[in-house]
Order: structure tokens, then C-alpha cells, then sequence
């Protein structure tokens, strides 16, 4: 007869392992520095890309003026503004970035410990009735196979 127990319990670590908390199970792979680090490089890069796409739209729709421009003083200016904005743009990016990716991960985690609850209380469930883990059953066959 089937338990029902048992049946309910492989259908949520099921669910858990094809629904997006799968990213929790790939997140959990690496410490939280490191994951907190590479995605805030990642937010940086993409907003260097970005800054460096609206500083060229910037340019080409004011390309007139920018030509007229002999005085030098005034370039550095224009180019100590783009500097400033961007400088900004990286900090405040580098700030939102690493709040929540680090809210994230502790979430993962969170979510993961609840995984490994679930698939305890399964192998308790195999341990207590003394049957065989699913990949437990090749082994046992093939050593007595032989």
C-alpha cells in the first residue's frame, strides 16, 4: 500500500527541485561573498555599458556644439560632469546591487535549510522502513549479483 506520507513529501522536494528554487540550489554553491561580489561586477559592467551608450547618444545628438567648443577649459568641464555622472551611477548601482543580491542569498539559504529538511525527513522515512534509496537499490542487486 502506498503511505501517503511518503508520497506527499516526494512530491514537495519534487515541486521545490522544478520550481525556481532551483536558483536557490545553484545560489547555495557558492559563499556569500563571492556570489554578492560577482553579481555586483556584473551590475557594474552592465552599467559602465549602459553609461557608455548614453554618453555616445549624449554626444552625437549635441555633436554641433561639442564641435564648437575650442576652449579647453570648458571640454575638461563637459568631461568632469560625464566623469561625475558616472562615478555616481557606479556607486549608487554598487549600493542597490549589493543590498539585494545579499538579501537574496540569505533567502536562498532560507529556502535551501527547508529543502534539506524535506529530503531528511525522507531519508529518515527510508532509514526507518528499511528499504533501499532509489540509487541504493542498483548497488545492492549488482553486489549480490556477483
Amino acid at each position: 500500500m502506498v503511505n501517503q506520507d511518503k508520497v506527499r513529501l516526494i512530491t514537495k522536494v519534487e515541486c521545490y527541485r522544478q520550481s525556481e528554487k532551483r536558483d536557490a540550489l545553484w545560489t547555495n554553491r557558492y559563499s556569500r561573498f563571492a556570489y554578492v561580489s560577482q553579481k555586483v561586477i556584473k551590475s557594474w559592467i552592465f552599467c559602465t555599458a549602459g553609461t557608455l551608450l548614453m554618453v555616445v547618444l549624449w554626444a552625437v545628438c549635441n555633436s554641433e556644439w561639442l564641435l564648437s567648443i575650442y576652449d579647453m577649459d570648458e571640454l575638461t568641464e563637459v568631461a568632469r560632469n560625464v566623469l561625475v555622472v558616472y562615478v555616481s551611477a557606479m556607486v549608487i548601482t554598487g549600493v542597490i546591487s549589493w543590498r539585494t543580491y545579499r538579501r537574496r542569498y540569505k533567502q536562498a539559504r532560507i529556502s535551501v535549510k527547508k529543502y534539506y529538511v524535506m529530503l531528511r525527513k525522507l531519508y529518515d522515512y527510508y532509514q526507518k522502513t528499511g528499504k533501499n534509496l532509489v540509487g541504493d537499490d542498483t548497488l545492492d542487486r549488482k553486489e549480490g549479483e556477483q
